[in-house]
């Protein structure tokens, strides 16, 4: 067992649940000198440095970790998110770009106020954006709601789009073959987490991983990495099955090569990448999204992820995974109607048997996008961690708030986030949302996602596949809904979405 750090709260007073005044809290151990905020029973403590800057020379290199013996200090503010180009149509998911720098390795640590009194669980967040977008500073994110239930909350950022993965084979020249630079990253992140924890009140031998989006697939890619699988304990994964393409390190060297070509290096070496503009590192050349994710390296990721699960090659630790059930409705039109012409006349024929007649072609298309997005993916990561013999809990997230209900076809991709973390919840979502997040923190605190008071949510088995569905009446346990559409999609192997 790791033994928590010894540590110490200096304040004016000790916050109540009932403050409503901010109060500057100071924690002090022998590597630590941070100064936060209390406010309302809940300790922040913003813009934690977890590895050295990877600037200049250090571009494009595995994290550093902090020097040793050094005392570490906060911003007090949240740190920069990682350097990312603006994507408009990303909406709300985009940051700040003035708020943005490639000096980004930070995280952010809430805390019940009397954390220094007992060791609570652990909940680390990793947030999504397709790999390209995204920061801990986005204030859906805020852990102050979720640390009153009972848990210390960490967000974090970590290295995005082409600065985060890149396979250039210019990187061998150093010794350094790495490319997926934002996995990286994040397993020295849970590596600060090990190590420092338990000075926050937080138990650093009961760490939850959670994540939504390309946050979640990250959950998963760790699950399956030899560099991570000992520094979590838990892992929540929300709408991250998703159907990525895994192109393996020749591809990716491949696409590297060509960026190094626009940029205009006819020979390029490591310090010569090195020493490009941040501007045409973000900006050179056209950039397909499926350019800049994880891929196989044969080391942080050994293999694709689905062929990990099914041989059992991942983390043994009780997994909790679902998704929405209108995930395709968070793109626009076209990304649902593309799957007609995909699936072709015949098959798309065979596919209404499974569809309801009477909704349109969207509706019918987007019912499939879903599936192949996302569906297909939780249930085959599902059933295949289920079968080694792992505790799995599988739900699906179906509430749409009574104002947006009239034609709304479900829940979209991203809608269960404000319901984890308590933030920008629309008018009359309370309960539902109360539920969640008290399921979540069960989960956190013992590996089983039922609270005191809460029907039993039973695990997820391959000969009995019951799920909790989160719907606009509440909760309900059932069966897989669609699952003779499921397994046509699943007889489709070719046929992808993303």
């Amino acid at each position: 067992m790791r033994k928590a750090q010894a540590s110490a709260f200096l304040a004016s007073a000790s916050p109540t649940a009932s403050d409503a005044l901010v109060r500057p809290v100071t924690l002090a151990t022998d590597a630590l000198a941070l100064e936060g905020e209390a406010r309302d029973g809940v300790v922040a403590y913003l813009g934690i440095p977890y590895a050295r800057p990877p600037v200049g020379a250090w571009r494009w290199r595995a994290p550093r970790p902090l020097p040793a013996g050094e005392t570490v200090r906060n911003l007090g503010r949240f740190g920069p998110d990682c350097a990312q180009p603006y994507l408009p149509a990303m909406g709300e998911q985009n940051v700040e770009p003035a708020s943005t720098s490639e000096d980004c390795l930070y995280l952010n640590v809430w805390a019940p106020a009397d954390a220094g009194e007992r060791a609570y669980p652990v909940m680390v967040w990793l947030h999504g954006g397709g790999f390209r977008i995204g920061g801990s500073s986005l204030p859906l994110y805020n852990g102050d709601v979720l640390a009153r239930e009972g848990v210390v909350v960490v967000t974090l950022n970590y290295r995005l789009g082409r600065l985060g993965f890149l396979a250039h084979p210019a990187w061998q020249e150093d010794g350094d073959s790495a490319g997926n630079f934002g996995l990286l990253d994040q397993c020295e992140a849970l590596r600060f987490v090990r190590r420092h924890i338990g000075a926050f009140g937080g138990d650093p031998d009961n760490v939850t991983l959670f994540g939504e989006s390309a946050g979640g697939s990250s959950v998963l890619y760790l699950m399956a990495s030899p560099r991570a699988r000992d520094l979590f304990d838990r892992a929540i994964v929300q709408s991250g099955a998703i159907d990525l393409p895994e192109f393996d390190r020749a591809r990716m060297a491949g696409i590297a090569e060509a960026f190094a070509a626009n940029a205009g290096l006819a020979t390029p070496d490591a310090a010569g990448l090195r020493a490009l503009p941040l501007e045409t590192v973000l900006g050179t050349g056209p950039q397909d999204k499926t350019d800049t994710m994880p891929f196989i390296d044969g080391d942080v990721v050994p293999c694709g992820l689905y062929e990990a699960f099914a041989q059992g090659r991942v983390a043994p630790v009780p997994l909790l995974i679902g998704g929405t059930d209108h995930e395709a409705g968070f793109f626009p039109p076209g990304f649902s109607l593309r799957v007609i012409d995909a699936m072709g006349p015949a098959r798309w024929r065979q596919a209404q048997a499974f569809l309801d007649p009477e909704q349109s072609d969207y509706a019918r298309a987007a019912r499939l996008a879903t599936d192949l997005f996302v569906t297909l993916g939780t249930r085959r990561v599902a059933r295949a961690h289920a079968a080694n013999g792992h505790a799995t809990y599988r739900y699906e997230f179906a509430y749409v708030p009574p104002g947006a209900r009239g034609d709304a076809l479900g829940a979209v991709h991203t809608d269960d986030i404000p319901y984890v973390f308590g933030n920008a919840l629309p008018a009359g979502a309370g309960a539902t949302a109360e539920a969640l997040r008290r399921r979540w923190v069960a989960f956190a605190r013992s590996g089983q996602p039922t609270a005191d008071g809460q029907r039993p949510w039973p695990a997820y088995w391959p000969d009995d596949e019951t799920l909790l569905h989160v719907t606009d009446d509440g909760e309900r346990l059932g069966p897989e809904p669609g699952r003779a559409r499921l397994d046509f999609l699943a007889s489709l192997d070719s046929l992808q979405i993303n």
